[in-house]
């Protein structure tokens, strides 16, 4: 006899340890940061990257206004220190950035948000 519970959405019943569920359960604890960066096809940064924190800072609070600069800050920082190599790696760049950004809010917040880097070429 198979035993344990299940989540319904609106046209689905699915397990609770499916991912897409989990991953909600997670995201309500924790927030998540989505950061978008668009870079030239050598890595250099052409603007100052886009941050959303959703669930992490109020937007009109300047906490939450000094956070996003850090975390500005901290990326672009994260960029000038990779090796030329890597800002031609797409994943290099993502995963140095979803870490740092990660470790930063981690330590001012108390919290690792999921974490989301687009990295767009232009």
């Amino acid at each position: 006899v198979e035993t344990g519970m299940e989540a319904i959405e609106s046209r689905r019943v699915l397990d609770s340890g499916h991912k897409s569920i989990v991953e909600r359960r997670k995201f309500q604890y924790t927030g998540a940061l989505f950061i978008t960066l668009a870079v030239s096809p050598r890595g250099d940064l052409l603007r100052y990257p886009d941050i959303s924190a959703v669930g992490l800072i109020d937007y009109e609070d300047e906490d939450g206004q000094e956070l996003l600069l850090d975390l500005r800050d901290e990326i672009e920082d994260i960029m000038a220190d990779m090796k030329r190599d890597d800002l031609y790696d797409d994943h290099a760049i993502h995963e140095e950035v979803r870490i740092g950004a990660r470790r930063l809010v981690s330590m001012l917040l108390g919290m690792k948000p999921m974490t989301y880097v687009h990295v767009v070429r232009v």
